[in-house]
């Protein structure tokens, strides 16, 4: 965070080049009231939805408005955070969004949180497919109060999970391993989804995409020593920061 020392004078710290202020300002708001994280928290999933659904612009897509709870028999099996349905060909995708802060350097923590994230979205996904395996594609429609006209028809059903910040957990240990899911960040999701662009069948491909990209390994990594120079000091951040060249034989 910034440091005022009176006068028009702020300093500005090292940690601030590689930390958000924000989350420092976040946190000491929880110490002095622990009621701050859910107030500061409640909106998150309609900015994320909103988020997501500006992505998929036009007519050609329809977007449900709110989170939609799945039943079976009478009883809740999970809900769905946000869905797409696509005009043209009947794709439809069914997204859960995770909002996880990692502003953290404890590695304890951090594997916490990245087991409860494989845990819920390996949950989530099984229970969806399980509704789907005994709900038609009117009741799919109904369930999601999409509007169809004409020969509109859910023809297949994609299952995809986007987190704000971490996708990955098989780093810490906790592979997701469902085969019918696909996991992105929402930085990876936005890119794909420029990537593909236009196509004739957009959700199935970026499906397809971001399986593929799952499974991919850097292996060509390097890391980037960076100098920032100050007046009579120098700072050298080494390891901070890695790139990778796809051309360069492994």
């Amino acid at each position: 965070m910034l440091i005022d020392l009176g006068n028009g004078f702020v300093l500005r710290p090292v940690s601030s080049l590689s930390r958000n202020p924000l989350v420092g300002f976040h946190t000491i708001a929880q110490w002095r009231n622990s009621a701050s994280r859910n107030i500061a928290s409640s909106l998150r999933e309609a900015w994320f939805r909103e988020e997501i659904y500006s992505v998929f612009g036009g007519r050609r897509y329809l977007c449900v408005d709110t989170g939609i709870i799945l039943r079976k028999n009478g009883k809740r099996l999970t809900d769905v955070d946000a869905a797409i349905f696509d005009r043209t060909n009947g794709e439809l995708a069914l997204i859960q969004l995770k909002w996880q802060d990692y502003a953290t350097n404890s590695i304890r923590e951090l594997r916490s949180k990245a087991r409860n994230l494989s845990e819920e979205v390996e949950t989530w996904a099984e229970r969806v497919v399980e509704w789907i395996a005994v709900t038609s594609p009117v009741e799919v429609a109904q369930a999601l109060r999409l509007k169809l006209s004409g020969p509109q028809r859910v023809t297949a059903v994609y299952l995809f999970v986007v987190s704000r910040h971490v996708a990955r957990t098989n780093g810490y240990g906790f592979p997701v391993t469902n085969p019918y899911l696909s996991l992105a960040t929402w930085a990876q999701f936005r890119r794909v989804r420029g990537q593909v662009g236009p196509v004739s069948q957009v959700i199935s491909r970026m499906h397809e995409v971001l399986r593929e990209e799952e499974c991919m390994v850097l292996s060509n990594t390097e890391p980037i020593s960076v100098t920032v120079e100050l007046p009579g000091l120098k700072l050298h951040f080494i390891d901070l920061w890695t790139r990778w060249d796809d051309q360069k034989e492994s």
